[in-house]
């Protein structure tokens, strides 16, 4: 079963000059914050791959475009800005279309790979069997503010739980980082 968000989605990326124009309803912007990022309309949870490049913030963050309450496959927003006041939306940077992320493109991180200086997203994905697997994203080449995004066609890099590890919760959210020569990831 594909949802309306799904092919929402899907078409928008398809599309080659997509970019965010506009909420699916009318916003009232009364009592929105002005010097605070928010999502341009909607569900908006959990900042993810919070990154600085080539003098750019860039927040990305998991997003519902078409409801308020979180109930959806979820996607990744993306905006950025030069100076943290002033905040550009750009397309969803990953969306669920993908068979290991079909349900939901979750929260994880981004850092800046040593050796290239372009940043590496992992994230975890729910598959169509609903289970969690953890998955890699490269910025397509040539795009400086790194508005369109591809997983890696080893993924899911991590496709199930390590037998032998017991967690009362989930097994999401992968933070990477980099120490002593060597990356590292951080799974809860």
């Amino acid at each position: 079963k594909v949802s309306t968000l799904t092919l929402v989605f899907l078409y928008c990326i398809t599309q080659p000059s997509w970019a965010w124009r506009g909420c699916p309803n009318e916003i009232d912007s009364t009592y929105r914050p002005t010097f605070h990022l928010i999502s341009p309309c909607n569900w908006l949870n959990d900042p993810n791959g919070n990154i600085f490049i080539n003098g750019t913030f860039h927040i990305f963050y998991q997003w519902c475009a078409y409801n308020t309450n979180g109930n959806c496959e979820k996607a990744w927003g993306h905006a950025y800005s030069k100076d943290l006041l002033i905040w550009t939306h750009v397309s969803p940077a990953l969306v669920p279309w993908n068979p290991y992320d079909i349900n939901g493109v979750w929260s994880g991180s981004a850092l800046l790979d040593h050796e290239t200086g372009e940043p590496v997203i992992m994230y975890t994905g729910i598959n169509a069997q609903g289970l969690e697997v953890q998955v890699l994203a490269l910025p397509q080449p040539n795009d400086p503010l790194f508005i369109h995004w591809e997983t890696s066609p080893a993924n899911p890099v991590i496709g199930s739980r390590p037998s032998g590890i017991v967690l009362s919760g989930g097994f999401r959210d992968p933070n990477l980082y980099f120490l002593g020569g060597q990356y590292f990831i951080q799974i809860g």
